[in-house]
């Protein structure tokens, strides 16, 4: 499809120097005969860029269902009193110069960097989220990096728990873990008070969203049914812990099945805070670490190979009398627990991307 920016802001943001005239042979795609050659590309259907762009719109809302984008790039450009629904996986988006707007993302392969907005309501979900330029912006996230603000402010984040008909095959597609989002690990390029904060704790997206959704979208819950459990959890994240008192619990991949039923146990236990997850891959010598810190002495050569082999699931909880909650929910399964709080650190932020 091409660069996702409308022309005035491809100039803007041009490097100097770069040139869309280039030199190169004007002989086309032709054999030695003269007759134009045929590549597999050239046989793909040719995508509308208008089917992947909203722009210059005002108070109109727009929805892209469960299949309308499918994979590909989009951009929203100069957008003002809009509410814009992105209900399907995506490769990356661009969002430029839009005012007073509410803006909702599905998994995005690669990234979303939204410049010169301001007053917007936005709910993303992303491997990359970068801002520049950007005032007033209150932000739920899912993001498998750490996200980037760039002379920003007035930027509010909180964590994207969310469902609808089609989010779990799409995270699927984009090969997104719900057990890894880094939404509060903030990278503030040009660090100033009041850039950013975080959303009152009682916040959701749905709140943020569903006041302006078209009625009648199959794809969500109609009015009065029950609506689903989230599929993406809810993390407590880098705000200030409600606790001092913690405890890790690490779960190998050949336990994944455990874990998910052990973690809806915890997050209906009373006082019992999820503070982070992540899901990633152990390298033998720091599931060696781990295991050392956790004063897992007895069990050490057999669970250290277990945590390396594949993706290991780890949850980092707090609250008081969390200790002995979280011990009488642990599945008789390999796992590792401990309150050692230089172990849940080590494995807190392990094999970020970016």
């Amino acid at each position: 499809m091409g660069q996702c920016f409308s022309k005035k802001r491809e100039d803007a943001y041009r490097v100097s120097g770069d040139s869309k005239s280039g030199g190169g042979s004007k002989t086309g795609n032709t054999g030695s005969t003269g007759e134009k050659k045929e590549y597999s590309w050239d046989k793909r259907p040719r995508l509308d860029p208008k089917d992947y762009t909203w722009e210059q719109l005002k108070g109109e809302t727009k929805v892209k269902e469960p299949g309308a984008v499918a994979g590909q790039q989009f951009m929203i450009d100069e957008c003002e009193d809009c509410n814009l629904f992105l209900f399907d996986h995506n490769a990356t988006v661009t969002i430029d110069g839009c005012k007073n707007c509410t803006i909702f993302i599905g998994p995005c392969e690669s990234s979303i960097f939204i410049r010169d907005c301001t007053d917007c309501k936005c709910v993303f979900m992303c491997r990359q989220f970068r801002t520049r330029g950007c005032d007033g912006l209150d932000i739920m996230l899912y993001c498998l990096t750490r996200p980037v603000i760039e002379t920003s402010k007035r930027l509010r984040f909180g964590c994207l728990e969310y469902h609808y008909d089609a989010l779990e095959s799409q995270m699927t597609a984009t090969q997104f873990s719900k057990y890894t989002n880094f939404w509060s690990y903030i990278h503030d390029f040009t660090p100033a008070p009041k850039n950013w904060t975080f959303l009152p704790l009682d916040m959701t997206a749905d709140q943020m969203i569903a006041p302006v959704l078209p009625e009648g979208l199959a794809f969500l819950p109609s009015e009065g049914t029950p609506k689903p459990a989230p599929h993406l959890l809810s993390t407590w994240g880098d705000r200030p812990p409600p606790s001092t008192e913690r405890m890790f619990v690490l779960f190998p991949k050949k336990s994944e099945g455990e874990a998910s039923g052990f973690l809806k146990a915890a997050q209906e236990a009373e006082g019992v805070t999820l503070l982070y997850c992540n899901n990633t891959t152990l390298l033998p010598d720091v599931a060696k670490q781990l295991v050392q810190l956790a004063g897992d002495d007895a069990r050490g050569k057999t669970i250290t190979k277990d945590l390396s082999a594949g993706k290991s699931i780890g949850f980092e909880f707090c609250g008081e009398g969390c200790t002995d909650t979280i011990n009488a929910l642990l599945p008789n399964c390999d796992i590792l627990s401990t309150g050692n709080t230089q172990a849940s650190g080590i494995y807190r932020y392990m094999g970020i991307e970016g």
